[in-house]
């Protein structure tokens, strides 16, 4: 589990059944991702409960221990979001790049999310999404 004042973050693992979900909760919002690996390959198709978007995360590192992933997601409302994450025991750091439909680049979103316990993550989610 991972937050910061911001966002909260946690990710489950299920790799024998080769998936991974996650639920980022965002003031007011939260939004359950899950992630099916393709065969053995560490790529994952990705999509959110809402189908707000869809694309794909291919992770870098010790299989289902992965220290690094791109992001390539397609948004619904039109656009995309590219980007690279990091995570290490202590922390998830992202860089992602919002286009527009027209492929333009026009937001870039930067997130450094430090490692907390289970008591911290429940508190962060109940000041964020109460």
């Amino acid at each position: 589990m991972f937050a910061t004042d911001e966002v909260a973050v946690k990710r489950t693992v299920d790799a024998a059944g080769k998936q991974i979900t996650e639920l980022v909760v965002h003031k007011g919002e939260s939004f359950p991702t899950t992630l099916t690996e393709r065969g053995d390959t560490n790529v994952f198709d990705a999509e959110d409960g809402a189908r707000s978007f869809a694309g794909t995360i291919t992770f870098q590192g010790a299989p289902w221990a992965w220290d690094s992933w791109d992001y390539a997601l397609t948004l619904t409302a039109g656009g995309t979001l590219a980007g690279h994450g990091d995570r290490t025991e202590a922390a998830i750091t992202t860089a992602k790049v919002y286009a527009g439909a027209n492929g333009v680049a026009t937001a870039q979103i930067r997130e450094d999310l430090k490692a907390v316990d289970a008591a911290t993550y429940t508190a962060k989610v109940a000041l964020l999404n109460p």
